[in-house]
């Protein structure tokens, strides 16, 4: 698995910070759990859907507003998946906490 980070530039040039984390893994199961700044989420199976994970994150009080896109990929054998690709996108807001401006820890 792994974390990478770039960032995305809107039409005015001001940049939202995107995550992609990318987990693999042979007929993975279970729950696993994701950490931003600190604070860890509650444990989320690995058949989540972006909607779940995306409560699980915001349930942080360290996490603002994000959009989150996934992708699962079935195990080519047994049960389980081999693949778990989560896009994060940090979306910058005014007047709330954290407004996420600029470079983001990363979530891990």
């Amino acid at each position: 698995g792994g974390f990478y980070t770039c960032d995305h530039a809107e039409s005015n040039g001001i940049m939202n910070e995107r995550q992609a984390i990318l987990i693999r893994g042979v007929n993975m199961l279970g729950l696993w759990s994701l950490s931003f700044n600190g604070k860890t989420t509650s444990e989320i199976s690995v058949y989540s859907s972006s909607e779940t994970i995306l409560e699980a994150l915001t349930a942080l009080d360290t996490i603002g507003t994000l959009s989150i896109t996934s992708n699962l990929t079935a195990a080519t054998s047994g049960s389980g998946l081999s693949g778990i690709d989560l896009f994060v996108e940090f979306a910058r807001t005014t007047g709330t906490y954290p407004s996420h401006y600029g470079k983001q820890p990363l979530i891990e």
